[in-house]
């Protein structure tokens, strides 16, 4: 164990914040408690993470329809 604290293995929903994506009001007020705590987490969850952000990106409009390939 770490001086003091807890180690910590953060779930997704813990990552997004830090990611700049707001979360579920309870994971919100959870992440100041995390402090002074060893923390943790998944390659996965951070693969899942981006993958919420690249989700929630609004797409480009094309005003030309699809892009057409010379050949």
């Amino acid at each position: 164990m770490s001086r003091g604290g807890l180690r910590v293995i953060l779930d997704t929903s813990f990552l997004l914040p830090f990611l700049g994506i707001r979360t579920d009001e309870p994971v919100m007020e959870a992440l100041p408690r995390l402090r002074g705590h060893e923390l943790y987490y998944s390659e996965l969850s951070v693969l899942e993470a981006l993958w919420k952000i690249v989700k929630a990106s609004p797409r480009p409009q094309s005003s030309s329809g699809p892009m057409k390939t010379s050949g």
